[in-house]
């Protein structure tokens, strides 16, 4: 979609359509989370609920930049910005990264990693690269300081490394790391029971 004047952090403008479109990654996280909820034995997707998507195979078997370039302008472009009604027009929440964490902890779980500690040890690995290169664009130093700021950097294995020497906070740290994690989990099932309905997240 081209660039304008008129964007804003969460809405976007096509000229040549004439249509807005809310933030993009919100419904590449909904298409994702559809896949998984498709895929999982224990969820029934409602397909009646999601016209025009083009059905589980379409969905299932398909990347979302090929899927969103013919659909999007009739499923979720809109004329008037102050007045939004695509089909459906789900509120761009202010905390993206809870939905990013619940679809990255849900798949990472689904490749195999079943214990909590281990999930965040995992998430932490790539989480941190993707903070320092979010940083060095930014134009931002990002030192051990800012790294010490979001939640899961405890489960690094420097960091770990380093605690080593405080066994008691460690623990603590670990149970309260575990916790977040299963709530995150928690999040990510309840995402997948919406999608089954067709709302999100």
């Amino acid at each position: 979609m081209s660039s304008n004047k008129k964007n804003s952090r969460w809405s976007r403008y096509d000229p040549r359509s004439k249509l807005w479109i809310k933030g993009k990654l919100i419904y590449l996280y909904w298409f994702r989370f559809l896949q998984h909820a498709e895929s999982n034995p224990t969820k029934e997707v409602d397909w009646k609920r999601y016209p025009y998507w083009g059905g589980a195979d379409v969905v299932c078997n398909m990347k979302f930049e090929e899927w969103w370039r013919p659909r999007w302008k009739r499923l979720f472009g809109y004329k008037d910005p102050k007045n939004p009604d695509p089909m459906f027009s789900p509120t761009y929440p202010h905390k993206i990264d809870a939905i990013r964490y619940a679809l990255r902890f849900y798949e990472l779980e689904q490749s195999g990693i079943s214990d909590k500690w281990e999930l965040a040890k995992e998430f932490a690995k790539e989480e941190h690269p993707r903070r320092r290169e979010y940083a060095r664009k930014q134009g931002v130093e990002y030192g051990e300081t800012e790294a010490e700021e979001w939640v899961f950097n405890v489960a690094r294995a420097g960091v770990i490394k380093s605690l080593n020497q405080y066994p008691e906070y460690l623990s603590d740290q670990k149970r309260l790391v575990q916790s977040r994690v299963g709530r995150i989990l928690k999040r990510a099932d309840v995402m997948l029971d919406n999608v089954c309905e067709g709302r999100f997240p």
